[in-house]
Order: structure tokens, then C-alpha cells, then sequence
């Protein structure tokens, strides 16, 4: 039943996004507006500390997050909109399955050293929402048409050599 309930609010929390990220307040200015979307200072300040890591700030400057990052993720956003690409819940919980098994930790241990980090499960859970959006949208548009290959990652574990005196 929680898990049943968990993914119920996961859905709710998706439809209802909008409400979960700062809005425009009166301490708020709009800094920005992308295709009649406004972007407050309260948007750039959550997303900037939510995705630049504190080592990173003194090398990426909110105007350069904003133009290089934020507002190109919008746009593909705004236009993966108009394609209705979503993403499901569980595709969202297999990127954060990935995530985990990438750090080495169980995914509540993650989300918890992330909490640490003040970054909230549903705010990892917006990122790999736009993620998986994005990555969609590019699939279906760019890349259409594209074959694309990735190398296979090898690793060599141990190296053979014919004699005693190679290895020495």
C-alpha cells in the first residue's frame, strides 16, 4: 500500500510541478522570459543551487547558468510540450536506480547524502523528469534520423603476457 500511495503522490506531484517551484512573488522579480514563460529570480536562485555545485560557482556565474543552461532546457521543455512527451514515474525511478547503483549506495542512502547536500528527493526527482523529457525530445527531433554509436567501455581487469620476464 505506501509504495501504491507513494507513486499516487509521485503522479500528483508531476501534474502539479508548477506549484512545487518558486513562483514570481513580490520579492521576485521576473529576470527573464522565455516564450512568455517568466523566470523569477527566485526560479534562477533554486535551480542554480540546485545544479551548480558549490566547487563550480566561482567559474559559472548565474547569468551564464541562465543563458546556457536554464533557458535551453525551458525551450526544449516548452517544445517537448507541444509533443506531449512526458516522462513516467518509472522511468524516473529506473534513472534513480541507475544513479544509486552508480554511487555504490542503496537509493535511500543516496537521497539521503544528497539531503545532506540540501538537495530533496523531489527536486532530484524534477531533474531526472527533465532528463528523461529532454532526452526524448532530442530523440525524436535532432537526432531522428541519426545513427548514433557509443564506444563500449572496456576495462582491463588483468593483462597477459607470454613470459615471467614481460611481466617483471
Amino acid at each position: 500500500w505506501i509504495a501504491i500511495v507513494v507513486i499516487i503522490l509521485f503522479v500528483i506531484f508531476l501534474f502539479n510541478m508548477n506549484s512545487f517551484i518558486p513562483t514570481q512573488t513580490a520579492q521576485s522579480p521576473v529576470v527573464a522570459t522565455v516564450n512568455g514563460q517568466p523566470i523569477t529570480a527566485a526560479d534562477v536562485d533554486y535551480y542554480y543551487n540546485l545544479r551548480v555545485p558549490e566547487p563550480l560557482k566561482a567559474q559559472v556565474s548565474k547569468q551564464l547558468f541562465v543563458e546556457k543552461s536554464l533557458v535551453p532546457e525551458i525551450i526544449m521543455m516548452q517544445e517537448a510540450g507541444k509533443m506531449e512527451l512526458t516522462a513516467s514515474p518509472a522511468e524516473i525511478e529506473k534513472e534513480l536506480d541507475n544513479l544509486a547503483a552508480s554511487t555504490g549506495l542503496s537509493k535511500e542512502d543516496m537521497i539521503a547524502r544528497l539531503e545532506l547536500q540540501n538537495i530533496s528527493e523531489n527536486d532530484l526527482r524534477l531533474i531526472y523528469n527533465n532528463k528523461v523529457v529532454i532526452e526524448k525530445f532530442l530523440y525524436a527531433t535532432i537526432l531522428k534520423d541519426r545513427e548514433v554509436e557509443l564506444p563500449e567501455l572496456v576495462r582491463a581487469s588483468h593483462i597477459l603476457v607470454s613470459s615471467t620476464e614481460e611481466a617483471t
